[in-house]
């Protein structure tokens, strides 16, 4: 999650939307860590935010990092390791693609954005797992907005795949 970083989608300056929205956060919040929990301690906003996330992903809890190349290359190797197996979204940051590489796991792109080709890739993982040949874990890697072309991913869509195939 961005909590301040580029200004790759235009918000950073006056905005008939955000301006205003940004206004009433500041008052409401006069003081702001404008950051992650980890990073500069844990607020009701933070907790608002990961039961939201949770929620939105049907998960018991969630925990929201920032965004940033050190987080994205340093997060994915503590999480996966040689046994288990990415599928990431093909227009995944460089960032992404490093703390995949990092981590030892198989690698496979999906075509971007294509819930079809990425269950394609699911079904294939699994019937190696049936022969005795699979993975340890199997996980999802998407970003929310692909920052270069200020495109949303289709989360809905590929948390309706994912979770089918134990991933």
């Amino acid at each position: 999650l961005n909590l301040g970083s580029y200004n790759y989608l235009g918000f950073g300056g006056v905005n008939s939307y955000c301006t205003p929205v940004v206004e009433e956060a500041v008052r409401a919040y006069p003081i702001s860590t404008s950051s992650t929990s980890a990073e500069l301690g844990h607020s009701q906003l933070h907790v608002e935010l990961e039961t939201l996330v949770a929620s939105y992903v049907g998960k018991p809890a969630a925990f929201v990092v920032g965004m940033g190349f050190a987080t994205n290359s340093l997060v994915l190797p503590a999480i996966v390791s040689k046994d288990d197996l990415i599928l990431s979204d093909e227009q995944n940051h460089r960032s992404i693609a490093e703390g995949a590489r990092v981590s030892g796991a198989k690698i496979k792109a999906f075509r971007h954005n294509d819930s079809a080709h990425l269950e394609e890739l699911l079904q294939d993982a699994v019937e190696l797992g049936e022969k005795g040949k699979g993975y340890g874990s199997i996980l999802v890697v998407v970003e929310g907005i692909y920052s270069m072309e200020g495109e949303l991913c289709s989360l809905p869509e590929i948390m309706k795949v994912a979770p089918r195939h134990g991933a």
